[in-house]
This record gives structure tokens, sequence and C-alpha cells, in this order.
């Protein structure tokens, strides 16, 4: 007797299949026997496969996410070296000739030992100060990013304790440019007290009280720092300034000799237009200060200053003239502070 006995079809391996077997005198036990091992050894691998792919997802979600925090580390790192955009340019000031300006009361890099300043600003990272030949003729050079991006990381220093000498000179600048000259003072009159020397000091307390209108007091203070610094520009045009309230006449000879040793400098030429004025030379003292607009064309002090003149002159039409134009300088370049502009809009409605 023949019997036929068909593998369920689902019963395969991957390897090869069981096809139809055809038994002689043989009982189906075994054959069921060995069709459940079967069955039990597919379902054990098919758990196994199951355990390793959860496995295997779980190392790629570990891999992931060790991915995108190393991403954003570098992100985080990208933002921290990114250098700032270079600092804008302070405002200046722009003053009237009898004003001092503001500059350094010695020659730019040079102490006032002759040595060479010690900046230490915006060195690259690995810049060190220069030790070489060149290093003599200026101060360290400084990395300005926004120039050299190559340079990416950029260090400061604190080079200044709070109560040093160089962060009470900041500080009274900083009052200067404020207006609260009587505040500067005070600070410039406890750096004298132990520095009656320094040129940066005595400048800055002149200036301070020429702001103030304590012009005697002015006076003193610029006639020291000239005796230390003779050659000082600023020092000796504001002095001048000062003298010419009193003796315009001898104050004109000084400013004249002073300008043909530095026929270049605007505020000399400025400041001969004030004395001028004060002498009631009108015509002369207008040529003067279109000389020096002509020098600095985005100086709006100088045209305004002209139609001060002219309207002194009674020359209300070039008086009109002149402040419009200052006006309009004062817009494009001064960002409408250079000048006090209400003032000139009064002026104006009533010359028109």
């Amino acid at each position: 007797m023949m019997w036929r006995f068909q593998i369920p079809s689902h019963f395969k391996l991957k390897t090869y299949s069981l096809g139809v077997c055809f038994i002689a005198g043989v009982g189906l036990s075994p054959f069921i026997a060995h069709a459940q091992s079967a069955r039990q050894v597919l379902d054990r691998a098919q758990e196994l496969s199951v355990e390793m792919n959860a496995q295997e997802e779980a190392v790629i979600q570990d891999l992931l996410i060790q991915k995108n925090a190393a991403s954003d580390v570098k992100q985080e790192t990208d933002i921290q070296e990114i250098t700032s955009p270079a600092a804008p340019l302070e405002e200046q000031d722009l003053m009237s000739a009898t004003e001092a300006a503001e500059v350094p009361a010695l020659p730019e890099g040079q102490t006032e030992d002759g040595g060479e300043f010690d900046e230490d600003l915006f060195f690259d990272a690995e810049a060190y100060v220069p030790t070489s030949d060149l290093s003599r003729q200026g101060a360290p050079s400084k990395v300005n990013p926004a120039l050299n991006p190559a340079s990416r990381l950029v260090i400061t220093r604190k080079k200044f304790d709070a109560d040093s000498k160089e962060a009470r000179l900041v500080a009274a600048e900083r009052a200067t440019k404020l207006g609260r000259y009587e505040s500067a003072l005070e600070i410039y009159d406890g750096l004298y007290a132990t520095n009656k020397r320094d040129p940066n000091i005595l400048l800055g307390r002149a200036t301070s009280f020429q702001r103030a209108g304590r012009f005697d007091e002015a006076i003193a203070a610029y006639e020291e720092l000239l005796e230390i610094r003779p050659s000082n520009v600023e020092a000796q045009i504001n002095l001048q300034g000062l003298m010419g309230r009193r003796y315009p006449a001898v104050a004109l000879i000084n400013l004249q000799k002073l300008h043909e040793d530095n026929p270049g400098s605007t505020a000399i030429i400025a400041q001969i237009a004030v004395i001028e004025a004060q002498l009631g030379r009108y015509p002369d003292a207008i040529r003067y200060l279109g000389m020096a607009a002509s020098m600095e064309p985005n100086n709006a002090n100088h045209i305004f200053n002209m139609a001060v003149i002219a309207d002194r002159a009674g020359d209300k039409k070039q008086a009109v003239r002149y402040y419009e134009e200052a006006l309009e300088v004062d817009t494009l370049y001064g960002a409408s502070k250079s000048i006090p502009r209400e003032t000139v809009f009064e002026r104006l409605a009533q010359l028109r």
C-alpha cells in the first residue's frame, strides 16, 4: 500500500525546500515529529531574526543620536569661532576751533619714556608681541578679523585693573565726551596729584577746564603741558584760542606763525578765522573758513561758522545759504548732531 504525504507549503527553509515524499510501509509519526522539530527551529530562527533586527535598530539609533550630538557640538563651535565684525569707528565730535581736539598728547605709538606702546588688544591667538627690529617702528600689529578672515580666533586680555591709572584715564575721557566736565575734572585732578608730568593727563585736564568755562585754569593747564611738550600743536591752538578772548591781535600773530610751521593743520586755519572774526575782519574770517571747509568738506562746523560770521556781517542772503549748506552737510556726515540744528532753524525762520 502506498502512502502519500504532502509537507505544508509554509514549512520552508531559506537554503532549500522540502518536496513531496512517497513513503512505503513507514508510519507517519517520525515525519510528524521531524516536522514539529523543524517548525520549532524555524520559529526560533524568526525570534532570533527579530531580536537581531531590534539590536541593529538600537545600534543605528545610537549612531544617529551620536551623529546629531556631534553635529550640534560642531555647530556651537563654529558659532563661537565666528569672529565678530569690526567694531564701528567711534563717532568723532565735531568741535569748534576753540575746543581741544581729541588726540593723544604724545606721537602715536610712543610712551612718555620714549618706549613703544604695549597695546594688548586683538592679538591673534597664535601671535605674540613682535621682538624683532620691526617692532621698534610702532606698536605690535593688531589683527582685524574683518580684514583678516583667516584669523578666526581672537583673544583679548583685561590689561588694567578698575582703579588703575589707565582705567581712570579712560573714565575721565568718557566723562568729557558725555559733557560731564566737572566729573571728568574730579578724575583728572586725582590723577594729576600723582602724575604731574603725564602729557595725556595734562591735556585732558586742560580740555575739561576749557569746556567747563574755567578759562583761567585752562590757560594755566595748557601752559604747564607746553613746558614739557612745547611742540604739541593741539595745546598751542587751544591756548591761543583762549588768549584771543583777551588779546586777539597777539593770538593772531602766534597762530599765523604756527600755521607757517604746520600748513596742513585745518584746526590752525579755523582758529585763525575765529580770531579774525573777533577782530571784526569778517571777509578774512570767511576766507579762512572756506579754506578749512575745502580741506574738511564733511565737517559742517566750518560752514556753520561761515554762516554765523556772514550773519554778523549783515549779509543775510549769504548767511541763509551757509546755514542751509551746514544743515545738509550735518545731515549727510554729522548724523544731524554736529551743529545746533534747532538754533539754525529758528534763525533761518527769522532771516527768511
